[in-house]
C-alpha cells in the first residue's frame, strides 16, 4: 500500500444484513476494493422499541468482527428514516435552489425543520423553474446513525441515503447504454425494494416498495411448514429457477429425495414466489407512472440479496417488457454475490463527486456538529495563513538583524583602526591595548578642554552622580537635565522635604560648581517631592577621564 493511500469503509446497513466494502484510495484518484463482508442483523426487539440500541449493537459487532482497525467511514441513512419529496421550485440557479428549497419542502413534511435537516439536488433546470429531489431527516436519526462510530477514535466522512448510494452505481454502466437516457434500478433487499430512476448519473425519482427477500422466505416457510430460520436456508438449498417452467422441467428423483419435497409442492412454491415478484412488478410499474420525467427507462439494472435467486432477471424482464440486467462489475471470480454490495459500491462512486454535488447530511449546519477528527487543509486554512505570515516576519527580522549586526561590526572595526593608528607600536597584549587606548582617550579629552576652556557634559553628569545621595541615603530620581553655556538646570524627585537639604549640602561640597540654587516644589501624587536645581559650573572643572570608562 502506498504511504499516501487512504482507506475508507462503506457500511450499508440493510434490513436483514449489514454489508461493508473496504476501499483504498490513492492520491492520484485511483480506487481499489480490498474486501467485501456481510453479516446478518441480530434482532434485539424483545420488549418495546429499542431500534437505536439494536442499530448500535449490530454496527459495532460488524466493525469489530471484520474491520476493527478502520477509522474512516462512509454511512447511509435507510429510506425508512428519511422523507423523500419531489418539488418544483421557481428558480433556475443552484444557489437560489439551496435558499428556497427548505421553504418549499417544509409544508410537505410531518416534522418541523427546527429539528430536521434538508438536502437536495436539481435533476432538471428549465428556463423558469427547476425539478428537485429532496431528503429530510430528523436530528435524532442523524445523531443515532453516526454516534456508534464517533464513540471511538474514528470519523465519518459522509452521511448520505441508501437510495443515493444505489444511484451512484449507475456510473458503472457503459456510456453507450445510459448516455442521455433514463435508466431504472431495482435493488431487492431483505424487507423492502428500492426503485431508482437515474439519468446521466443524476437521481430523478426514487421509491421504497415494501416487498423483499423476507416475503419469499415467508412463502417458503408457509408452504413447507418450516420456521423462518430454516426456511431461509431452504430457499437457498432448493436452487429454484424463476425463469423455468416447472410444468415442463424435469428434476431428478435424488433432488426430490434430498430436499424432501415432491413435484407438486415444488410447483406450488414456485408459483407463490412468482406471485410475490408479480406484486413487486406492479409497484414498479406504478412507480414508472409516477415518474415526473416524460420518458420510461430503456433498461433496468438489478441488485440486492433478494435478486440472487436464479432466473430473477429473466422473470422481471418478461413482466416489465424491458431488458433487466446485472451490473457489469466483476471484482474477482470468487465474489459471486457482488449484487449484495451494489449500494456500498455505488456509495463509493457518489463520494467521488464534488462536495457541492453530493447528498451529504454532514454538509448541513447540524451535520457539521457531528463531524469529529476531520482534519482538512480547508478547515486549517486560517491558522496556516497566520502561521505562514508569522514565519515570514520572523525570517525577515532575523535577516535584517544579521545585516544590522554586520554594519555595526564594520563601524567598530573602523573605529578600532583609527585608534590603532595612534597607538605605540610596542603594544602586544589585550591589557596593554586597553590601557594605551584609555590613556590616548584621556589625552584627547584634556586637549579638547584646554582648547575650549569649559567642562564637557559627561564631566558634569559624572560630578552630579558622585555628589547626589545614593539609594541608601535618600531616594533621588533625575527627571530632566539641561547643560548650556556653563549652566546646569535639572529637576529631580526626592523622598520628602527633609531630603532637599541633603541634596543641597551634597552639591555644595563639590568644587565644580560656584552657585547652587535648589527650589523645592509641591508634594507629588506618589508622595515624593519635586525639586528644581540650577548650578553654575566653574571654568575648566571636571575630571579628564569622564568619557573614557
Amino acid at each position: 500500500m502506498s504511504i499516501l493511500a487512504r482507506k475508507e469503509l462503506v457500511v450499508d446497513y440493510g434490513s436483514t444484513h449489514i454489508k461493508g466494502a473496504l476501499v483504498e484510495s490513492s492520491p492520484l484518484g485511483g480506487r481499489r476494493i480490498l474486501r467485501l463482508e456481510t453479516l446478518p442483523i441480530v434482532s434485539l426487539r424483545t420488549d418495546g422499541d429499542n431500534q437505536a440500541e439494536e442499530y448500535e449493537y449490530n454496527l459495532v459487532r460488524f466493525v469489530q468482527s471484520f474491520f476493527p482497525e478502520e477509522e474512516s467511514f462512509l454511512l447511509n441513512l435507510p429510506m425508512d428514516r428519511v422523507y423523500v419529496r419531489d418539488i418544483r421550485v421557481p428558480v433556475v440557479t443552484a444557489k437560489q435552489i439551496d435558499e428556497v428549497m427548505p421553504f418549499e419542502v417544509e409544508p410537505l413534511l410531518p416534522v418541523s425543520l427546527e429539528n430536521a435537516e434538508v438536502i437536495g439536488q436539481p435533476w432538471a433546470i428549465g428556463e423558469e423553474s427547476s425539478n428537485v429531489i429532496t431528503f429530510t431527516a430528523q436530528h435524532k436519526d442523524l445523531q443515532r446513525t453516526v454516534l456508534p462510530i464517533l464513540r471511538g477514535t474514528a470519523s465519518v466522512q459522509m452521511l448520505s441515503v441508501d437510495c443515493v448510494g444505489l444511484a451512484g452505481a449507475s456510473t458503472l454502466i457503459p456510456a453507450e447504454v445510459s448516455q442521455d437516457k433514463m435508466v431504472g434500478q431495482i435493488d431487492i433487499g431483505g424487507s423492502y425494494t428500492i426503485v431508482n430512476f437515474v439519468k446521466n448519473g443524476t437521481l430523478v425519482f426514487t421509491r421504497r416498495i415494501a416487498v423483499g427477500g423476507v416475503h419469499i422466505t415467508d412463502v417458503v416457510a408457509e408452504t413447507l411448514g418450516l420456521d423462518i430460520s430454516t426456511a431461509e436456508d431452504k430457499k437457498i438449498e432448493l436452487d429454484i429457477d424463476l425463469a423455468e417452467d416447472t410444468e415442463k422441467t424435469e428434476r431428478s428423483e435424488s433432488y426430490y429425495r434430498r430436499h424432501r419435497i415432491d413435484k407438486k409442492t415444488l410447483t406450488k412454491l414456485h408459483k407463490k414466489i412468482r406471485e410475490v415478484l408479480d406484486d413487486l412488478v406492479q409497484e414498479v410499474e406504478r412507480s414508472v407512472l409516477s415518474l415526473p420525467a416524460q420518458e420510461d427507462p430503456v433498461v433496468w439494472y438489478l441488485s440486492g440479496g433478494g435478486s440472487l435467486m436464479r432466473g430473477t432477471a429473466e422473470f422481471l424482464s418478461t413482466r416489465l417488457d424491458s431488458p433487466v440486467r446485472n451490473y457489469p462489475v466483476q471484482l474477482s471470480p470468487s465474489q459471486k454475490e457482488i449484487s449484495r454490495f451494489m449500494t456500498a459500491i455505488g456509495t463509493l462512486e457518489h463520494h467521488k463527486e464534488k462536495q457541492a454535488s453530493r447528498f451529504d447530511f454532514l454538509a448541513t449546519p447540524f451535520g457539521t456538529l457531528l463531524r469529529r477528527r476531520d482534519f482538512t487543509l480547508k478547515a486549517m486554512s486560517t491558522p496556516i495563513l497566520f502561521a505562514s505570515i508569522g514565519l515570514i516576519v520572523l525570517l525577515a527580522s532575523f535577516l535584517s538583524g544579521i545585516v544590522l549586526d554586520r554594519r555595526q561590526i564594520r563601524q567598530y572595526r573602523d573605529q578600532l583602526e583609527l585608534i590603532a593608528r595612534d597607538l605605540p607600536p610596542d603594544v602586544k597584549s589585550a591589557g596593554d591595548y586597553l590601557e594605551a587606548a584609555e590613556k590616548l582617550c584621556k589625552e584627547r579629552l584634556q586637549y579638547r578642554k584646554n582648547q575650549t576652556g569649559s567642562a564637557r557634559v559627561l564631566d558634569v553628569l559624572r560630578e552630579l552622580t558622585n555628589r547626589t545621595p545614593g539609594p541608601t541615603e535618600a531616594p533621588f530620581s533625575l527627571k530632566s537635565f539641561r547643560f548650556q553655556e556653563g549652566k546646569v538646570d535639572f529637576e529631580a524627585e526626592v523622598g520628602n522635604f527633609g531630603d532637599v537639604s541633603k541634596v543641597k549640602d551634597a552639591l555644595a561640597a563639590s568644587n565644580s560648581f560656584t552657585r547652587i540654587d535648589v527650589q523645592p516644589g509641591n508634594l507629588m501624587p506618589n508622595q515624593k517631592v519635586r525639586i528644581a536645581v540650577r548650578l553654575q559650573v566653574k571654568e575648566q572643572a571636571g575630571g579628564s577621564s569622564g568619557g573614557c570608562r
